[in-house]
Formats: structure tokens, C-alpha cells, sequence
């Protein structure tokens, strides 16, 4: 971090490196909902060619740590939602896992973002619980 992140630091202006998952509604400049809508359209990509290849697709929703300390997510998770909806993909959220996981002490979090090994078995827990029966069947 030393010797890489000086480099670099001065080349971002604070509002790329808040991005606008972080952003409230209505903050959105039109530059950045051109890449949001960019990024939707590649997800929308991908699922489609996972629903084409693979008998059950679900997308497990992750809350950052602050999203889950102010009580609602980010835009964008509402978006990815609503996307998956509309093609019939099951949306997961991982807010409930981690914050019953913070309530008994225990931060699932390396960082704001990141789960650390709690939050990894949490995630782990949250696909085993979600997946179709027939799937664990032998």
C-alpha cells in the first residue's frame, strides 16, 4: 500500500472513488447512470447466459456494513433486484444472515465490504438454505 497507493491516490477525485452505489437517490449525474446502466446490461448478459446453461440461478444480494448500520441499501441493490425480477431470477438479500451474526457479536465484516470467515460460512449458509431440495440430493 506504500509503495502502490500514493501513485495513484491523486489521479481520483473523491466522487469516483464514492461511486454511485453509495450515492443517494437523485445524486446520480447522466456520465454515471450511462456505466450504471452498463453495468445492469452486462448483468442482465450474464444471468441470461447463466438461465441458458444452468437449471437453477439465484443472485445473492450483499450489504455493505454501513448500508446495514443505516437500516437500507444502497440504490443499486434495488436495481439489481428489480432486474432479476423482471427475469424471473430469486433474489437473496445476505442483510438478514449478517445482521442477526452482528447482533450476537460477531462482525462478519473485514471492512465495510468485505466478509471476513464468519461472513463467508454466513454466505455459505445463505446458498445451502436457498437452493432448490432436488439440488442437494445425491
Amino acid at each position: 500500500m506504500t509503495r502502490y497507493l500514493p501513485r495513484y491516490l491523486p489521479r481520483f477525485k473523491t466522487e469516483k472513488i464514492v461511486g454511485e452505489s453509495n450515492k443517494l437517490p437523485g445524486q446520480v449525474k447522466q456520465a454515471d447512470e450511462a456505466a450504471v446502466l452498463k453495468g445492469l446490461n452486462d448483468l442482465k448478459s450474464f444471468l441470461q447466459l447463466a438461465i441458458d446453461n444452468y437449471t437453477n440461478v439465484l443472485v445473492l444480494q450483499h450489504w455493505e456494513k454501513e448500508e446495514l448500520a443505516r437500516g437500507f441499501p444502497n440504490p443499486g441493490n434495488q436495481r439489481i433486484k428489480e432486474l432479476c425480477e423482471s427475469m424471473g431470477v430469486p433474489t437473496i438479500s445476505l442483510a438478514p444472515y449478517f445482521h442477526q451474526s452482528m447482533e450476537q457479536g460477531n462482525d462478519p465484516y473485514r471492512d465495510n465490504i468485505h466478509p471476513n470467515d464468519i461472513g463467508q460460512n454466513l454466505i455459505a449458509d445463505a446458498i445451502l438454505e436457498n437452493l432448490p431440495p432436488k439440488v442437494l440430493t445425491p
